[in-house]
């Protein structure tokens, strides 16, 4: 029956909508916990966020970050920028947990921005995390403190450190088009480097900013 095969397919077409808006739902982090077992295993681990033992702490954020809702995955940032802040000797553990975490969910960590500045005693792998961190939860109302706290890092003696701070300039400009004319005014300041390196990595972010934003920068570009 030509009725029935049209109502077969209706069905099938929103039990496909259904499934599609799951996954969407899903990957957003929009879902809501309906399994009970599922509650309770949260709301168990949740407990556990208070340890001071740091790889108890990382494990449950782990598990958060592949089961949690958005509204329970905030419940672990402020633990990990605990234990980030004491205990030096797993900061680079804790801080690649945040950063995986901060590329997919950054307003989690954006109450906590000023925790990542760079310090000078900071060896060179957690400054390159804190830079990526900063770079991923800054906002309109905080761009303006972080470029500020990257130009001075631009003038570190350690020039691979540079570097690495004008790629997170340059990322800051890429994830916030509206600051990216200030972005590139930093980095035209740091051409004149007498670092042959400094400048080289320099020009390359430039060059980036100016295909994404042609028309934006050619003004200043030519001043």
């Amino acid at each position: 029956d030509e009725t029935e095969t049209d109502s077969e397919r209706e069905e099938e077409k929103k039990s496909s909508d259904k499934e599609k808006d799951d996954m969407d739902n899903l990957a957003s982090g929009e879902e809501s916990i309906h399994d009970e077992d599922h509650k309770l295993c949260l709301k168990q681990a949740s407990l556990l966020l208070t340890s001071m033992n740091a790889g108890v702490v990382v494990g449950v954020a782990s598990l958060f970050y592949n089961l949690a809702p958005h509204d329970e995955l905030l419940k672990v940032a402020k633990p990990l920028v605990r234990i980030q802040r004491n205990k030096k000797s797993i900061q680079y553990i804790v801080l690649a947990n945040i950063a995986t975490i901060a590329a997919k969910k950054p307003i989690i960590f954006r109450p906590y921005w000023k925790e990542f500045f760079v310090h000078p005693t900071d060896p060179l792998y957690v400054k390159e995390l804190k830079l990526d961190i900063l770079s991923n939860v800054a906002t309109e109302m905080t761009i303006s403190t972080i470029l500020k706290e990257f130009q001075v890092y631009t003038r570190d003696p350690d020039k691979e450190f540079v570097s690495k701070t004008i790629q997170a300039i340059g990322r800051c400009a890429q994830l916030m088009p509206s600051i990216a004319e200030r972005c590139m005014r930093l980095l035209m300041q740091l051409v004149t480097s007498p670092t042959e390196g400094v400048v080289a990595q320099a020009v390359v972010i430039i060059r980036q900013l100016l295909q994404n934003h042609r028309g934006l920068h050619v003004g200043l570009v030519k001043q």
